[in-house]
């Protein structure tokens, strides 16, 4: 008897492990997309309130900063030929 219950708590157990391996394949995608959209919001709240910029943050605002003011893109091209933007920050 003591080999048939053994038996049927591996049957379960494995059972249970299959459903839980199906669970996190079916909602994997979702808890990603849950996770990517909260990161980003605290990420964006934490620069704020530590006043920090990235990278990729200086190049966004200077291109709003471009397409909402002409007299901007006036003044640096009389001032300057060419700009160089290096996204490698290792330089």
């Amino acid at each position: 008897k003591k080999a048939h219950k053994n038996t049927e708590l591996q049957s379960g157990f494995f059972a249970a492990c299959e459903r839980l391996a199906q669970l996190q394949q079916d909602y994997e995608p979702s808890f990603l997309q849950c996770f990517d959209t909260w990161f980003i919001s605290a990420f964006q709240a934490l620069k704020q309130e530590r006043g920090l910029m990235t990278y990729n943050d200086m190049i966004l605002d200077f291109d709003r900063a471009l397409q909402q003011s002409d007299a901007l893109c006036v003044q640096l091209r009389q001032r300057y030929r060419a700009a160089l933007v290096d996204e490698f920050q290792d330089t």
